[in-house]
């Protein structure tokens, strides 16, 4: 454990503090960097498990679709149109939402890790 200086008050602080006590302003020591890794790994993780679980939608929706036209029969088909398309409609737009948000996190990284 070291002190370093506070780059708003100039008070000693340790290096494993995530704010100053004194005044409060984030400390970017090895704790702090620690905390904002977390951070960063845990969004990085719900992303995925949102573009996952859109997947399953998505897939879910053109394969009822694809059941429904081919063991159901016409009336069937028409019948669990509006359902199985809007579930893959969904499914498609929740993807391409997280794949977005993805990407965003994806340069954030990037621009953080090389500058």
């Amino acid at each position: 454990m070291a002190l370093i200086q506070c780059s708003e008050c100039g008070k000693e602080v340790s290096d494993l503090a995530v704010q100053c006590p004194h005044c409060g302003v984030p400390v970017v020591g090895d704790m702090g960097k620690k905390v904002e890794a977390i951070k960063e790994a845990s969004e990085a993780v719900s992303v995925m498990s949102q573009r996952n679980i859109a997947g399953f939608f998505f897939w879910a929706g053109v394969l009822g679709l694809i059941g429904s036209a081919f063991f159901g029969g016409k009336q069937t088909f028409v019948d669990n149109l509006n359902f199985f398309g809007s579930v893959a409609l969904i499914g498609l737009a929740w993807y391409v939402y997280a794949e977005i948000r993805r990407n965003l996190l994806a340069k954030r990284l990037e621009k953080k890790s090389a500058g």
